[in-house]
């Protein structure tokens, strides 16, 4: 799970746009866009979570 996400940043960093890493990552530009919103999501309960703790 983890070797997918990390394996999705190192080609979104690495593209020269984002058209281009979903073709390298052979998804369309919603799946990704959608991936990527959703990590957000995540990322920023934890952070509320541990300013709360």
């Amino acid at each position: 799970m983890y070797a997918k996400k990390i394996r999705v940043f190192i080609i979104l960093a690495t593209s020269d746009s984002f058209r281009n890493a979903t073709e390298k990552l052979n998804i369309t530009q919603p799946t990704l866009t959608k991936q990527i919103y959703s990590e957000q999501k995540v990322w920023a309960k934890v952070t509320i979570d541990l300013r709360h703790s």
